[in-house]
C-alpha cells in the first residue's frame, strides 16, 4: 500500500507523519509552509493587533503560546520536515500553491493508494478529483462538535476537556465535514494542563493512525459515518485574548482537575470507533 502524505511544517504535523513513515511505504510528501507557531503582532488570519488589547490580555496571549511552545518542544522534540527526505520524495509548497498544477502532477506521478492529510489548508476539488478514493484527513478536534480552528482550545474554554480529541475523516470540499472513520481522545489525568492534553491528543492520534492504516492495508472494511450538523465551526476570528481569562485566571489551567473531581458535569462524547 503506497501512501502519499500532505503535511504542514509544525512539529506536531511532522510527529504524526514521521510515525506513519516508520510503518508504511510513503511514496511522497506534499509539505505546505505554515505560519510561525509563536505569535506575531496580530492574531493569525486576522487584522487584530495585540497592542490594541489591554496589557493584561497581551501578557496572557504571550503566556499561552509560550506554554504551548514549551510543551511541544518537550513532546515533539523540534522535529522539522527535513526528516521526510530520508523516507520519500518531497514537494515543498506555499499555501497558494497547495492546489496548483505542480501538486496535481506530483500526485499523478506517485500513484498512491491512500492519501493521509494533516496540517494543510483546504484541498480543493481540482486536486481531490485525482486523489485516491480513500483520502483521509486528521482533524485535531472532535467533529462535528468542534470543527474549524483552535478546536483543542475551545473544549477547555467551554469547560469540556473530555471533548479534546481528534477525528479521522474523508476529505470533502468543506472543512472537517467528511464521513468519519474514527475518533479518539486521550486519557485525562490529574494535573494535565490545556497544552499537555493537546499534546496527548497528537500522540494518541499517531498511534491510532498506524492502527487505522494497518486495517486499511489488510483490506478490512471500515464503516463510515456521516456527520450530523449538530456542532459548531469555530473561525480564527472567534478567538480573542480575553477568552484566556477562563483558562488561566479563573481556573489556573486546572480545568482537567475540576472535571475529574466531578465539578464540571459528566457529559461525554459518543465517539465513532474503527477498532
Amino acid at each position: 500500500m503506497k501512501i502519499l502524505i500532505f503535511s504542514g511544517t509544525h512539529s506536531r504535523h511532522v510527529f504524526i507523519h514521521e510515525t506513519i513513515c516508520k510503518y508504511f511505504d510513503v511514496c511522497g510528501a506534499v509539505v505546505m509552509e505554515r505560519e510561525p507557531t509563536m505569535p506575531g503582532k496580530t492574531i493569525k488570519g486576522t487584522s487584530n493587533s495585540i497592542i490594541e488589547w489591554p496589557l493584561k490580555e497581551q501578557e496572557l496571549y504571550k503566556l499561552h503560546f509560550k506554554k504551548r511552545d514549551i510543551i511541544e518542544k518537550k513532546y515533539y522534540k523540534n522535529k522539522t520536515t527535513k526528516i521526510y527526505n530520508s523516507y520519500c520524495d518531497t514537494l515543498n509548497v506555499t499555501p497558494s500553491e497547495l492546489n496548483s498544477q505542480k501538486v496535481k502532477d506530483f500526485i499523478l506521478s506517485k500513484k498512491p493508494d491512500v492519501c493521509f492529510i494533516f496540517g494543510v489548508n483546504l484541498i480543493k476539488e481540482n486536486i481531490m478529483n485525482i486523489m485516491p478514493k480513500l483520502s483521509i484527513n486528521l482533524h485535531l478536534g472532535l467533529s462535528p462538535w468542534y470543527r474549524g480552528s483552535a478546536t483543542l482550545f475551545w473544549p477547555f474554554y467551554n469547560l469540556q476537556p473530555q471533548f479534546a480529541g481528534s477525528t479521522f475523516h474523508q476529505i470533502v470540499n468543506e472543512p472537517d465535514a467528511g464521513d468519519i472513520l474514527h475518533q479518539t481522545v486521550p486519557v485525562l489525568k490529574q494535573g494535565d494542563t490545556l497544552h499537555e492534553v493537546a499534546a496527548k491528543v497528537v500522540i494518541q492520534s499517531a498511534v491510532d493512525a498506524v492502527k487505522l492504516l494497518k486495517i486499511i492495508e489488510k483490506n478490512k472494511k471500515i464503516k463510515l459515518q456521516k456527520q450530523k450538523n449538530s456542532g459548531k465551526n469555530y473561525l480564527i476570528k472567534d478567538f480573542e485574548p480575553h477568552h484566556l481569562n477562563v483558562i488561566y485566571n479563573l481556573f489556573n489551567d486546572n480545568v482537567v482537575d475540576e472535571y475529574l473531581k466531578g465539578n464540571l458535569g459528566n457529559k461525554t462524547p459518543k465517539l465513532i470507533k474503527a477498532f
